[in-house]
């Protein structure tokens, strides 16, 4: 036996140090939230963002704080391994009509699931404030928009309108429409078109209603009562109503009418299934009810002071008043509309009044929410030679063999091969088989000329995280 052809080939075995899951870097930037969640992002106006991390996605919330008639922008630098998005983005309420006014209108709901955001670095991001409840006029303002684009002026993305305003007039026309008074018709909605970052047209995930018209109660002198009222904004999920009497719609109330006569009810909101209760709670948005969280609720409107004001829908939308000294706003976070107010019609005796022209309120500010997978950003571990799961192993085999080792790893992976001998070796990019070219030990081959064949085997799991 020739001793010498005994002899063991080496093949010293280098691991790759792993990639790191990465944020780029913007000058000047703020972040929110923490580890795999913490996001980075500049703000031009006055806005917060809120980070909740729950279930293996992080829940990322841009918010509007500033003054009502404004629109806080964000430029959000995506996460280099987020590639898709759930979204979903409300615009501002609409303020609330004075006088016997209408609620305004809720702001546009649109929801976009797995939303494809791979192709922009950054993202523009704003957020509408809700417009003014009416203190000197008959009418509020309308909503704000906000919207979701891959650049503050592309006309692509998604983009939700402010709701309208409500009015003793006519309503405002908006991402729902405002409510009107009486005789008068409520506002409608405005279209938008909605689409991905690469231009394609989206369908069906924008959402708003038409505000409804008031009433009055025919100003018979004998009745000593003032049911004059304002029509219901619209929400995200319904119409806005017109007023009540014993629970029926009416446009005029009749003679005698009872204090069962109620303002236009505002319409309710939507709600996206991804945004439970736990996640609104954390993030502060939406209103919650019986554990469903609503967005986009159109307000009520205002009433004489005999009646009731009506009740806003579901999704932040305000309460219409009488003749209150102040109005009800619209929930922050939410895109609800504001509640219309009354009025002392005919200042009878005993009247409740407390002021000569009470103030609407003012719309909800919009929001922008996102849900994403947290992204992986572990790499994978290989177990090599020896059971070895260091930077490097080695393993000796004898001369002519063919087989080196079968790597494993701790996830799904892909295998590949490098290195300065690399050459000489194959490796199957599902097994992890290794082999090598048969060698003559007489005649090495190798790099260094001592029959030392380096080989680099590489480990890439799903999300391109490499060992």
């Amino acid at each position: 036996m020739n001793l010498r052809k005994s002899r063991f080939l080496a093949a010293a075995l280098l691991i790759l140090i792993p990639e790191a899951f990465l944020t780029p870097h913007v000058a000047n930037a703020a972040t929110a939230g923490s580890g795999a969640c913490e996001q980075t992002f500049t703000v031009s106006g006055t806005g917060t963002v809120t980070v909740f991390e729950n279930g293996g996605y992080c829940y990322v919330a841009f918010k509007n704080t500033g003054s009502l008639n404004s629109q806080t922008v964000f430029t959000w630098t995506r996460p280099s391994l987020v590639t898709s998005s759930d979204v979903l983005v409300v615009g501002g309420g609409g303020g609330g009509g004075m006088r016997h006014g209408g609620g305004g209108g809720a702001g546009s709901f649109v929801q976009a699931d797995s939303f494809a955001i791979s192709s922009a670095a950054t993202i523009s991001i704003a957020v509408g404030s809700g417009g003014f409840g009416t203190t000197v006029s008959t009418a509020g303002t309308a909503g704000q928009n906000s919207y979701f684009k891959p650049t503050a002026g592309s006309s692509l993305g998604l983009t939700a309108i402010g709701g309208g305003l409500g009015s003793a007039g006519t309503g405002g026309n908006g991402g729902s429409g405002g409510g009107a008074g009486s005789g008068q018709t409520g506002g409608s909605v405005t279209s938008q078109a909605q689409t991905t970052f690469a231009n394609t047209s989206l369908s069906g995930i924008s959402f708003g209603n038409s505000g409804a018209g008031g009433a009055d109660d025919t100003n018979v002198w004998s009745d000593q009562n003032d049911y004059w009222a304002g029509g219901g904004g619209g929400g995200a999920a319904s119409a806005g109503t017109r007023p009540l009497s014993n629970g029926t719609q009416v446009s005029q109330f009749p003679t005698n009418s009872s204090n069962t006569a109620v303002g236009g009810r505002g319409g309710d909101g939507k709600s996206a299934s991804w945004i439970t209760s736990t996640v609104a709670s954390n993030l502060t948005v939406g209103q919650t009810s019986s554990g469903t969280v609503y967005f986009a609720g159109g307000g009520g409107g205002g009433m004489g002071v005999d009646g009731q004001g009506g009740v806003g829908g579901l999704g932040g939308g305000a309460n219409g008043t009488r003749a209150e000294s102040s109005g009800n706003a619209g929930s922050a976070f939410t895109g609800g509309g504001g509640g219309g107010s009354g009025f002392d019609d005919i200042n009878k005796s005993g009247s409740p009044e407390t002021v000569a022209n009470p103030p609407a309120g003012a719309g909800g500010s919009g929001v922008v929410v996102l849900r994403f997978t947290i992204p992986d950003a572990t790499a994978p571990t290989i177990t090599g030679p020896s059971s070895a799961t260091g930077a490097n192993s080695a393993i000796s085999i004898s001369e002519n063999s063919t087989s080196v080792h079968t790597f494993t790893a701790n996830e799904s992976v892909t295998w590949s091969k490098s290195g300065t001998d690399g050459s000489f070796f194959a490796i199957n990019s599902s097994s992890g088989v290794l082999t090598i070219t048969a060698r003559d030990f007489e005649s090495p081959a190798d790099n260094g000329n001592n029959n030392t064949y380096v080989v680099v085997i590489t480990a890439t799991d799903g999300a391109s995280n490499a060992t």
